[in-house]
């Protein structure tokens, strides 16, 4: 979960260096990102634990209201996105 809201914060804040950066990440790019993409995570768990492990970070973070869930137009396809809302940000 400090992961996730760590990439949020950093989108966040490139957004506000840069108008053409959007300031929300599509689910499935972090999910991606940390479990898919990431090598350590792939040997250390199979696809089903990691599915597993996405579900509960994506329910914690669902109730956390410094994070916004909002659908997103994404390369043409509707998508769900997330997007740091609160004024302070996570250390990075």
């Amino acid at each position: 979960m400090e992961e996730v809201k760590k990439l949020l914060c950093q989108q966040k804040e490139a957004s506000r260096v840069n108008d053409k950066i959007p300031p929300y990440l599509p689910l499935v790019h972090v999910r991606d990102t940390l479990f898919f993409d990431n090598a350590t995570r792939k040997k250390k768990f199979n696809a089903k634990e990691r599915l597993a492990i996405w579900g509960r970070v994506v329910k914690m973070l669902g109730e956390d209201r410094r994070i916004k869930t909002v659908p997103h137009m994404v390369e043409g396809e509707q998508q769900a996105t997330w997007e740091w809302v609160s004024k302070i940000m996570v250390n990075q």
